[in-house]
């Protein structure tokens, strides 16, 4: 069944993100606040935890992919 979505789709275009600022964060005072670490953090799963233990030193890398529908 087809989703009756707008077109283009882009989710959180104006911001809408369920945080103080609205915004997403990458540092979080809140957290910070609650005695939690209050930066991002990236928990490897599966097969990819092997590879991440090997090499810890490589950071996460936010990409964004090219569309491929135009």
């Amino acid at each position: 069944m087809r989703l009756a979505v707008p077109d283009p789709f882009v989710p959180f275009a104006e911001g809408g993100f369920p945080t103080p600022s609205g915004k997403s964060e990458l540092v979080s005072a809140k957290l910070g606040a609650e005695g939690h670490d209050p930066v991002a953090g990236y928990v490897p799963r599966g097969g990819t935890h092997e590879r991440a233990r090997a090499r810890p030193a490589i950071p996460l890398a936010f990409i964004s992919p090219p569309a491929h529908t135009s």
